[in-house]
């Protein structure tokens, strides 16, 4: 993959104004994802109510996440017009017939992310919602990159989260490419190459903390790119590992060059930490500065969970509390304050970003 910056829809209006209809990350230099072996076999589906994790700010940081080594799925439709496929917690709508091992490997990114998601003690939509009583979520795969395109996705985009502004109607997009899905005889099949697990990873993420949150640009984009640079293997999430792979992320192209913001370790940030964080859609997503923009917010989200204050992450769930009770970024911006003044945080920022992650931000005014 060459592009560095995706074409963002005309569809994404200002944070504030109006709910945007689709979420598409710029993409980085390459992909990263794991194959696994998977049965071609129909399976029953658990059912009945779930115990989720509610409210939990209360909970303990995940050291890692992971699914258990089968993951059932079975067919619902097959064919002539769609193919539907069911996972625990996802339904994958395709335009062409797929081998139900393939589905497996696939939704291992899907339910994988569904569970790191789960864990983080940020009170997410994803804790509250009960597939059983109010459906799957979904997933629409596409064989034909136009099919994608003209279903709303952006043209140069390798999967994205169309939002409704209701967890249960939002869905992701992905062609087949992204998948590594080739066709033999009458159906598609995994190939030999990587699923894009980075991409999925953050399109997932959005559907399962956003709901209908107004979160700032700046902290749903940097959660999404939280995750998507936190190590992933078949499945499994290693959080506790996640520093070094998310300053590998942003600053360069990844621990071996599989994709990557590639900012450096003193970022022009280019403005104002206020300024950063109160920065409109619109300018985060300018094609001159997308790649600093997503980069910084990943570690601006590392950073207020793992380093700010006492290392608790207390303030910033203190935040996210906040916006997601009222919605008041004054209110939520002065609890994460705490205190200090906006120069004050950021010259914390600055100094502890140097001495623990080795990168220094470059604020200006």
């Amino acid at each position: 993959m060459t592009d560095f910056v995706k074409i963002i829809p005309a569809i994404f209006a200002l944070f504030f104004a109006a709910l945007p209809a689709a979420f598409s990350a710029p993409p980085n230099i390459s992909a990263s994802g794991n194959p696994v072996v998977a049965a071609d076999t129909e399976d029953d589906l658990p059912e009945g109510l779930e115990n989720l994790p509610g409210i939990n700010f209360d909970a303990d940081w995940p050291k890692t996440t992971k699914l258990a080594d089968t993951l059932p799925a079975r067919t619902v439709k097959n064919g002539p017009d769609s193919w539907i496929y069911e996972t625990q917690h996802f339904c994958f709508i395709s335009t062409a017939p797929l081998a139900l091992a393939s589905v497996k490997e696939i939704a291992r990114v899907f339910e994988g992310t569904y569970v790191a998601n789960l864990a983080l003690p940020i009170n997410s939509p994803c804790n509250h919602y009960q597939v059983s009583e109010k459906g799957k979520f979904q997933a629409r795969l596409f064989e034909k990159k136009e099919q994608y395109v003209a279903a709303g996705a952006p043209p140069t985009s390798l999967g994205v989260f169309i939002r409704t502004g209701d967890l249960a109607s939002g869905y992701i997009m992905a062609p087949f490419s992204s998948l590594d899905l080739e066709k033999r005889g009458k159906v598609f099949v995994k190939g030999s190459k990587r699923i894009d697990s980075r991409t999925l990873s953050h399109e997932i993420t959005h559907h399962m903390t956003l709901g209908h949150y107004r979160y700032p640009i700046w902290f749903m984009e940097g959660l999404a790119e939280y995750v998507e640079a936190t190590p992933y293997s078949n499945g499994r999430f290693n959080f506790q590992g996640n520093k070094k792979s998310i300053v590998q992320f942003v600053t360069a192209y990844g621990k071996k060059g599989e994709g990557g913001r590639g900012i450096g370790k003193k970022p022009l940030v280019g403005m104002s930490l206020k300024e950063f964080m109160a920065q409109t859609q619109e300018r985060f997503l300018d094609r001159q500065h997308v790649q600093v923009n997503y980069g910084f917010a990943a570690l601006l989200v590392y950073y207020f969970f793992h380093i700010d204050g006492a290392r608790d992450a207390a303030r910033i769930k203190r935040w996210i509390s906040i916006m997601q009770e009222s919605g008041d970024v004054v209110e939520a911006d002065n609890a994460l304050l705490d205190g200090r003044s906006w120069e004050e945080l950021e010259r914390e920022v600055a100094r502890r970003m140097k001495n623990v992650l080795g990168v220094e931000p470059q604020f200006s005014r």
